[in-house]
């Protein structure tokens, strides 16, 4: 309004000075310093609307979850005299300072392999107590569901034939259940790993009759990767036209689980020695997405620590970080390391080294890039878990053919709230949705051998002015130019994105 006021002074003294010569053309003249005045006034009054109208800039979003993002280990430190040939005489590692190492690397679920007796599993729910983790206990006696299962396969019994079987052990069987809930620390049962299609009947039915007694704990168990064969795959009825997804529909259909699971170790070493990624590994990511996202069921992974067989041990950042953050843009909910601690035998047999510690716990570098995939990752769980994964798709920025695109089907069509997207190199775009919107999962999918930065830039719909950028752990809230989204991610990174709107 300050300009308006001069303009009225100005005009006033006009008038004035006209009416003091007694010009006839003095009510011409009043005529005109009023239109003048007026339009000057309404101008002021507009440019006042203006500023009052104009957008604030928008809070940082702000989230909460009940959930934990799961980071587990197959494998704890090993109790004494559990190693194999040379090593079968080790001295025990399962005490506190092991477990707090562990703890510290960033998992906060142990998944213990050996159970040959309930006082064993009981050091390990014990050591886990003491430094705040949870446990699923594999027990391998014969009240556990693993020997169970395993019986009522070979038995060929039916689903009531092995409830039938569990309520004879049902004394043993909660006896030692009744134990291991006595800790803090006890998650559930890790049930059967591994099975072919001739378990899922057995796994039901051990699973209701868990959760029939025992429905605040968790009943797991983990399936198999897409390039097991086919014998591992369907057991019985391997030739009778199944394939890989109906091995995971069968599980959902029959069992009926609370979560998926599954495990692919997708880093192999080449003829020539040189590193290469299975091509199945993101196809393998989507299968159990879809049959998640159809559930509404948690998925969860096992990736790839350690060297065995032809699997090259991890040794960078960006070999690990690749793995999770592929991952997380198909929606799991959790993610496991085979393995942690290097198993207790010689290389020369299965080619076992490089774990995130040595056989004799000595850390190694590898614990310093997994804890700092999973720090990362815990800083971004509670906007990472508020969401649920609605679909993905890639993007080729590079001048080669990814395969690994190629055998991911049923991408979505568009993005809901992204109009275009540019890249030069290779990225997964996962999508996320709540009840208010949508997010972004945002991965440089570019082989990790070879790091290689991806200049990313997602162009937002017109109403988006600003995003929330959560960047290796830290948030921020970043102003769209023209609303286009520039970033820069390094090899193997992931960003979760969440585009916002002005006040």
């Amino acid at each position: 309004m300050k300009n308006a006021n001069t303009a009225a002074a100005f005009f006033s003294f006009g008038y004035a000075a006209a009416a003091r010569q007694g010009e006839l053309m003095n009510k011409k003249f009043v005529s005109l310093s009023m239109s003048a005045l007026m339009a000057v006034s309404l101008l002021g009054g507009c440019a006042g609307n203006g500023e009052s109208a104009k957008k604030e800039k928008p809070e940082m979003p702000v989230y909460t979850t009940s959930e934990t993002f799961r980071v587990g280990n197959w494998g704890v430190p090993p109790h004494e005299n559990t190693g194999y040939m040379e090593y079968a005489n080790n001295p025990n590692y399962c005490n506190v300072e092991e477990w707090t190492k562990m703890r510290d690397c960033g998992f906060n679920l142990a998944i213990p392999t050996e159970g040959v007796s309930v006082k064993e599993i009981c050091r390990d729910l014990e050591m886990a107590d003491k430094v705040g983790m949870k446990v699923l206990v594999r027990d391998q006696t014969s009240a556990g569901f693993e020997t169970i299962i395993k019986f009522a396969k070979e038995k060929g019994y039916t689903y009531d034939e092995t409830r039938e079987e569990l309520e004879k052990r049902s004394e043993e069987i909660k006896a030692h259940i009744d134990e291991y809930k006595k800790y803090k620390s006890f998650q559930g049962v890790n049930a059967f790993d591994e099975p072919s299609m001739d378990y899922y009947e057995a796994i039901a039915a051990c699973q209701d009759w868990f959760l029939k007694y025992y429905p605040e704990y968790e009943f797991y168990s983990n399936l198999l990767p897409v390039y097991a064969t086919p014998k591992q795959l369907f057991g019985a009825s391997d030739g009778k036209g199944y394939a890989y997804p109906d091995y995971v529909g069968e599980f959902v259909k029959t069992v009926n689980p609370e979560s998926l699971s599954y495990d692919h170790y997708p880093i192999l070493q080449d003829w020539d020695e040189s590193a290469y990624i299975k091509e199945d590994f993101l196809y393998n990511l989507n299968v159990f997405a879809k049959q998640a996202k159809k559930k509404n069921t948690p998925v969860y992974i096992y990736l790839q620590t350690m060297g065995f067989f032809s699997n090259l041990p991890i040794t960078t950042y960006e070999e690990f970080a690749w793995q999770c953050y592929t991952s997380l843009s198909f929606g799991v909910r959790g993610i496991m390391c085979f393995q942690y601690w290097t198993q207790l035998q010689a290389q020369q047999y299965n080619n076992v080294r490089g774990g995130i510690v040595d056989r004799d716990g000595t850390i190694t570098p590898l614990y310093y890039k997994v804890q700092e995939v999973f720090d990362e990752i815990e800083a971004m769980q509670d906007v990472y878990l508020h969401y649920r994964w609605d679909g993905v798709r890639t993007y080729e920025g590079g001048r080669v053919i990814n395969d690994m695109f190629t055998l991911v089907s049923d991408q979505l069509e568009k993005l809901e709230e992204i109009e275009a997207v540019e890249c030069d190199e290779d990225i997964i775009v996962g999508q996320f949705k709540d009840d208010a919107g949508y997010a972004y999962m945002v991965t440089n999918a570019s082989v990790p051998f070879e790091p290689k930065n991806a200049n990313v830039k997602l162009t937002f719909g017109k109403e988006y002015d600003y995003a929330m950028v959560v960047k290796k752990g830290t948030r921020s809230l970043v102003e769209l130019e023209d609303h286009v989204l520039s970033m820069t991610l390094g090899s193997g990174e992931g960003y979760f994105v969440v585009p916002v709107k002005q006040i």
